[in-house]
């Protein structure tokens, strides 16, 4: 038997891979195994990342908390409509749950419904800080609700197209342009007086106005009529051109002077018009006839 020193043996031992290893490695791995691993791995990258991009600055931070309180002051001295305009600063320097729930608050009422609940659902979307305080995680507890109950008060109105297709027609609500797709189904609207304009490609529109309140659904059916263009008639077409051609000849006709007077009227011989029974005869010797006979007779 080969002698082999102890080195040799303990190196080759450590380079042996364990039973229970070797049958990990030669057994199958399921394919929807590996796509759920990668989708688990894409998602806390894509949080990470996310945390790391929407994370404000300590500038921004500071700012957000003085428009923030100068809000809530403006909203209990009664001024709604400013204190909306510093929430939505605030919201837009830090996006906190707590500010987005008073944002939400100051769009209720103002009676801005569709806002407010689309505020209160973003609250869902804010990444949960290390530092969040017990007001942020209680403004997270309230939003839903609040939003729940808001999808209840909210209005919907739905728009038909007629007389036209739907794809050739431009629709707004109060000013707002609505995708054709969107047409026929629901819209949701804050409740209150809306106006619905449509529009055709070749220039036609229809407009209406409806009142809705809290909850109700309503249909809005706007009927485009398209005047065909008119054509010009071809006897009145015929008619403009002759008038000018008899304008044009009239025109050259007192340029050069009547073609039919005869060359005796400037001599005194005749008269502007020629007696009707010498028409037919107005040759020159006829008419030199005729000077001859006439000077004769005086």
């Amino acid at each position: 038997m080969p002698k082999t020193s102890f080195r040799a043996l303990f190196t080759r031992r450590s380079l042996r891979r364990p039973a229970a290893l070797e049958s990990i490695a030669r057994r199958p791995v399921h394919p929807a195994f590996l796509l759920a691993a990668a989708v688990a791995l894409a998602g806390v990258l894509s949080a990470e990342v996310a945390f790391g991009q929407s994370q404000p600055s300590s500038s921004d931070i500071a700012h957000a908390r003085e428009l923030f309180n100068q809000g809530l002051h403006q909203r209990d001295d009664g001024d709604v409509k400013g204190a909306l305009e510093k929430f939505k600063g605030a919201y837009t320097l830090a996006q906190t749950p707590l500010t987005a729930l008073e944002l939400g608050r100051t769009y209720m009422q103002l009676g801005k419904l569709v806002e407010a609940r689309e505020t209160f659902l973003s609250i869902a979307r804010i990444p949960v800080w290390p530092e969040e305080t017990a007001r942020s995680r209680a403004a997270r507890n309230q939003s839903a609700p609040l939003a729940d109950e808001l999808r209840m008060r909210l209005a919907n109105l739905t728009i038909r197209i007629t007389g036209v297709p739907a794809s050739s027609v431009g629709v707004t609500i109060d000013g707002a342009a609505v995708p054709t797709e969107a047409l026929a189904v629901p819209r949701p609207v804050n409740p209150g007086a809306h106006e619905v304009i449509a529009k055709a490609a070749e220039g036609a529109a229809t407009e209406a106005r409806v009142d809705l309140k809290e909850g109700e659904a309503r249909e809005v059916q706007l009927k485009i009529v398209v005047t065909p263009a008119a054509t010009p008639s071809p006897i009145t077409e015929v008619g403009s051109h002759s008038a000018a051609a008899l304008g044009d000849s009239t025109e050259a006709s007192r340029a050069t002077g009547p073609a039919h007077v005869s060359p005796l009227v400037y001599v005194g011989f005749a008269g502007s018009w020629p007696c009707p029974r010498h028409r037919r005869s107005t040759t020159p010797a006829t008419l030199l006839s005729r000077a001859r006979t006439a000077s004769t007779t005086t």
